[in-house]
């Protein structure tokens, strides 16, 4: 099928194309243990009055969107047989990360213990980092969306360079944090707690190398390894943090 094709008809193309099929049955289970564990670790924190396990949620939740415009898209064409507004792809796909970068610098910072005033400025400076990479991602999605991306399936997007470099720097910014946590795990006296540092360290490890698959390779089945990949990671991270 040529482009027009798959669009009048993605269910069509995309049961022809099983790959596409698994792709998208293992970004709807991703989706799935992405909510389970946000939403568990939101309440977790509210019965508790723990406000890093509240923060940790929701940044959760807001990194796992990175791929809820594929889980949007195919859910669509299965229940509907048509692709949404691929706007509406690339919000969910970019929009929320920035925002759960916010609450992810607080969640670290207050459990690193950092210096209260040193706390204030590095929020202050992500808050306008992260609000003004939204505010110029969502104008791209609506003047110019080919910097974002090329549909090439009706789950699947050749990302283009401003996606590569917009996700590239929040993800550095996610591990940059995350790794000075496992830092300080891994020197604690405590072996809980050094236990919990190699389980995030396992977890980052595993969703950086998910993310770097699905960032510079296109292959389909790779991109479904790297499913698979970042589900075990989703996996470690809620070991780490609620057991």
């Amino acid at each position: 099928m040529v482009m027009i094709e798959w669009y009048q008809n993605p269910l069509e193309y995309i049961l022809e194309n099983t790959e596409f099929l698994i792709l998208g049955i293992a970004t709807l289970i991703y989706v799935f243990v992405t909510l389970l564990i946000s939403g568990k670790m939101v309440y977790r924190g509210a019965k508790s009055k723990n406000r890093s396990i509240i923060y940790m949620g929701i940044s959760y939740f807001g990194l796992g969107s990175c791929w809820f415009g594929v889980c949007l898209n195919f859910l669509f064409v299965l229940m509907f047989n048509m692709i949404p507004y691929w706007e509406l792809h690339f919000l969910l796909h970019g929009a929320i990360a920035p925002i759960a970068l916010i609450f992810w610098i607080a969640a670290m910072t207050e459990l690193l213990m950092y210096r209260e005033e040193l706390r204030d400025i590095i929020l202050i400076f992500a808050t306008i980092l992260a609000f003004t990479a939204e505010s110029i991602y969502i104008i791209i999605v609506f003047t110019n969306i080919d910097l974002l991306g090329t549909p090439v399936a009706p789950i699947q997007v050749d990302y283009g360079i401003f996606s590569y470099i917009y996700l590239t720097t929040l993800l550095s910014i996610f591990l940059f944090f995350g790794l000075m946590f496992v830092k300080e795990s891994l020197t604690a006296s405590g072996p809980g707690i050094r236990l919990k540092g190699r389980l995030l360290a396992a977890s980052f490890l595993l969703f950086t190398i998910a993310s770097f698959l699905e960032v510079f390779f296109e292959d389909i089945w790779i991109f479904i390894v790297a499913r698979i990949i970042v589900m075990t990671s989703a996996i470690f991270f809620y070991i780490a943090f609620l057991k």
